[in-house]
């Protein structure tokens, strides 16, 4: 009987594996941020779903309104504008306590 070789064996479990999180819930989503901030020069998104680390550039739109999309997984999200240099949340969305006298939005993505 002939063996299969390694590197077909190792191009299907490439294949499989990606279906498997698909399976369980683990497919990144597109998700849109938001803010209204007429008027201003920058807005840069930071969040916990980065460990807070990377600041996301949010792109001007029509109104005011500057926004940017995100591909993120499953879970509980914490997240915060820098609109020029000035830290704020959206006021519209659902928030939370920061820990440090200040307010974070939230985000579940079930």
């Amino acid at each position: 009987m002939k063996q299969t070789p390694r590197f077909l064996l190792i191009l299907l479990l490439a294949a499989i594996v990606p279906a498997l999180h698909t399976a369980h819930g683990q497919l990144e989503r597109d998700v849109r941020f938001q803010i209204a901030a007429p008027g201003a020069g920058s807005v840069m998104l930071y969040g916990s779903f980065d460990g807070w680390a990377q600041a996301h550039s949010l792109a001007p739109s029509a109104g005011g309104t500057w926004q940017v999309t995100l591909k993120l997984r499953r879970g509980r999200y914490e997240y915060k504008f820098l609109v020029d240099n000035r830290w704020v949340h959206n006021p519209e969305l659902p928030v939370i306590d920061d820990g440090f006298s200040g307010k974070n939005n939230m985000l579940i993505i079930r």
